[in-house]
């Protein structure tokens, strides 16, 4: 929002900041308690010291049992709503709504059945692009040998 569309007025002894459009009031310095309000039930205000939750959703974020009580993430309230695609990296994919997940080929990695991440029964000689002989037997490697 732009500066200009930004009024003020003292209402009771409070200076309150107010949108020019709409009439909504953006911001109240409460200057008997000098502390900073934003108004409608936000359950954030300061007292120019510290900022306070005093509200938070205790789905995605709780206080926890400190002294001061300190914001923090609530155990499981990440999800991947919450969760970019770019999270997953290299291997995974998800996020933006979709849950993680680890990409296989399926013919020579798999996830098992405990969703443990395995290889495949596969078996035989393979070069590895650098000229280097890797033996498999019954997906376990056997043999790293020299040049192919």
């Amino acid at each position: 929002m732009a500066v200009a569309n930004v009024g003020s007025k003292w209402v009771e002894g409070n200076l309150v900041f107010f949108s020019k459009i709409t009439g909504q009031e953006i911001l109240v310095f409460d200057a008997e308690d000098e502390k900073l309000v934003i108004p409608d039930g936000s359950g954030i205000e300061t007292d120019l010291a510290a900022i306070t939750l005093t509200a938070p959703d205790d789905v995605t974020l709780e206080l926890d049992k400190s002294t001061p009580a300190k914001l923090q993430v609530k155990d499981g309230g990440v999800d991947e709503d919450k969760l970019a695609a770019s999270v997953a990296g290299d291997g995974l994919s998800g996020g933006n709504g979709d849950p993680l997940e680890v990409l296989v080929d399926a013919v020579t990695i798999e996830i098992d059945n405990t969703d443990g991440l395995q290889t495949k029964g596969v078996s035989g000689s393979f070069e590895d692009g650098d000229g280097k002989t890797i033996t498999v037997t019954k997906g376990i490697i056997t043999s790293l040998g020299g040049e192919g």
